[in-house]
């Protein structure tokens, strides 16, 4: 018997090259809609820390293709795994990155996959997929773990079971993306290249209210700002909410980050961070 799943799921390969966008970079390996042949997938195709950096081999090449490996991923047939697609696009997704534990990225891989595919979760019909890009800078090694979800509804509930999976403490933030306000968002039917090149900034108000007697919790985003004229023009229509058009000057680089941007009503934000090992605990 081969035990049918009950969606067919799909594994991509994606190359790190920058200069191919998002999509070109993008490769199907393969799909199966049964236990059976997912095993036969595991079992077959490279491991993540095949393919990824590693100490004293931080760019590793496709030796067919001389490609580097950017990510590889595993998405249900009917959701192409980009920001974009009508799938995620109101939805978000949860990630977090490692820096240590390099040789437990094959096990995550593997029980992250055997979850998704077995729907072994409540709410699992809003699981897209998953992703493990190499986020490797020069020697630095590390790597981030994406789960991507179809609308924002149960965010709280799969925080949680992610934090389990990966065994991550209470107190260590997972970071929370929203789809809309990503910068590879486009009008479905546009050639690739609208708005693959804009930044977007999105501002967010956590607030709470009380609906049939239950506490709830939830983001309101009063405003967003983007680089791109098109996003500006179509926000509120193609796009959800007023998009403003503003000035960006953004700088990343051996994990210094630096944002800043002018909107066209003068609204302004500049922020400097770089990343670090260990999390405040006085940070909430």
């Amino acid at each position: 018997m081969d035990y049918p799943l009950n969606d067919t799921w799909c594994v991509y390969f994606h190359a790190k090259n920058s200069n191919k966008n998002y999509s070109d970079n993008t490769t199907k390996l393969i799909e199966f809609d049964n236990i059976e042949y997912f095993w036969r997938t595991f079992n077959n195709i490279p491991k993540p820390t095949d393919m990824f950096s590693e100490p004293y081999n931080y760019k590793k090449t496709l030796k067919r293709t001389g490609e580097i490996p950017g990510a590889i991923s595993l998405f249900r047939k009917h959701s192409y795994p980009t920001w974009e697609d009508p799938t995620n696009v109101k939805g978000f997704e949860w990630s977090i990155r490692k820096y240590k534990d390099f040789d437990q990225l094959n096990y995550l891989w593997k029980i992250l996959t055997v979850k998704i595919v077995g729907e072994d979760f409540d709410h699992s019909e809003i699981l897209n997929g998953v992703r493990i890009v190499d986020n490797t800078i020069d020697f630095k090694i590390m790597y981030r773990v994406e789960l991507w979800f179809s609308n924002i509804k149960y965010k709280e509930y799969f925080e949680t079971k992610i934090k389990e999976i990966l065994e991550v403490p209470p107190y260590t933030k997972l970071l929370y993306r929203e789809h809309s306000s990503l910068k590879e968002i486009r009008p479905k039917g546009f050639p690739k290249q609208i708005g693959i090149s804009s930044e977007n900034g999105a501002h967010r108000i956590a607030v709470n209210w009380t609906e049939n007697g239950k506490l709830k919790e939830g983001v309101y985003i009063p405003r967003r700002d983007t680089s791109s004229k098109l996003n500006s023009l179509a926000g509120g229509t193609i796009f959800p909410g007023i998009h403003h058009f503003a000035d960006f000057k953004v700088n990343e680089k051996e994990g210094n980050y630096e944002v800043g941007f002018i909107s066209d009503d003068n609204t302004s934000l500049s922020i400097k961070a770089r990343e670090t090992n260990t999390w405040n605990k006085e940070s909430c």
